[in-house]
């Protein structure tokens, strides 16, 4: 059944995205004490690093960023990029535009969670069981602002807003390279449904490229071939998870699950066809090539496979409404 105007609860659509605003506030305030320089922490700080230092050159980088790929970092150029503009250039007011873009994030995020889940108000809260959703919104992370971008970009498809719909998955594209795997999906799902105008959606890596050139040229490294990625975050597939599994305790239960889920991906895809599954199945390869040493610190490496947690959860609930008879919009782009 395609979505049509006169069909939705806009209502009830904007309504997912303040409860979901809300759940966000309390996530990173309650912690933070009501205080902006507790909203933000780890990576998160180094966003709003970035955004206080676009034109930095990198002999002036403090030792951690350096440490941990400049080139990398200022590959993830959407947040900071947002948190300047939002900021209008301010210094000051950064500290509280960062947690407030996680609300946003995630205001926009539910709304459209709501919009392809038909059903219970409470339905797109359920996003926030993914740990690595919800650490990102708690630290001022960057993929909450990318799964909000991306899932944007799968409503504008929906409603045929082609031109929107890849602006906004270049956004998220640089602002989270895990961005991929919706557009992928995306892509592959419209070649097996020949839709073949959404096809126009691969203009969308063209700021990403764009931007990793002028990344290459000043730091020396385009951002995915950056050392810091190449050694520490990723790893022989299937073999980075073996050896994941004869480490920590606590990373190989976590790990174990992960992998468990991208079964469930699979079979969920072989059960019932659906964009959203798609998209599940090929963010379960992170699970696979995620190196060791990320699972040292279980919010990284939880936050590494967020986008397959956040697209399995949609595919769960699609599959249940659809065995329960329940009449559920199908993406038909």
């Amino acid at each position: 059944m395609k979505h049509d105007l006169s069909e939705l609860d806009w209502r009830r659509i904007w309504e997912a995205g303040l409860i979901s605003t809300v759940v966000a506030a309390l996530i990173i305030w309650i912690p933070a004490r009501g205080h902006p320089a507790n909203a933000t922490f780890g990576d998160g700080d180094l966003y709003r690093y970035v955004a206080r230092h676009l034109s930095s050159r990198l002999a002036n980088l403090p030792l951690i960023l350096t440490q941990r790929g400049p080139s990398l970092r200022y590959g993830r150029i959407g947040l900071p990029l947002m948190i300047w503009v939002f900021s209008l250039g301010s210094q000051g007011a950064m500290a509280i535009v960062q947690p407030l873009l996680m609300m946003l994030s995630a205001g926009v995020a539910g709304a459209s969670l709501g919009y392809f889940l038909p059903g219970p108000i409470w339905l797109p809260t359920l996003a926030f069981l993914s740990l690595g959703y919800s650490a990102s919104i708690s630290g001022g992370f960057g993929e909450a602002p990318a799964i909000a971008l991306a899932l944007l970009s799968l409503v504008l498809v929906e409603r045929r807003h082609l031109f929107l719909a890849t602006i906004a998955m270049a956004m998220a594209l640089i602002t989270k390279e895990s961005s991929f795997v919706v557009l992928g999906g995306l892509l592959i799902w419209s070649l097996y449904r020949r839709q073949w105008k959404n096809l126009y959606l691969a203009a969308a890596v063209i700021p990403y490229a764009v931007w990793g050139l002028i990344v290459r040229t000043r730091f020396g490294y385009f951002p995915l071939t950056d050392p810091w990625l190449r050694n520490l975050s990723l790893g022989r597939p299937g073999i980075a998870l073996w050896q994941t599994w004869h480490g920590p305790l606590g990373s190989a239960v976590v790990a174990g699950v992960l992998a468990l889920l991208a079964c469930l991906a699979v079979f969920l895809l072989i059960k019932k066809r659906t964009l959203f599954g798609v998209i599940a199945a090929l963010a379960s390869i992170q699970v696979l090539v995620t190196a060791p040493v990320v699972w040292r610190y279980l919010g990284d490496g939880l936050r590494s496979v967020t986008f397959q947690e956040i697209f399995i959860i949609m595919t769960v609930v699609l599959f249940a409404q659809d065995r329960n008879k329940q009449a559920i919009p199908k993406f038909s782009t």
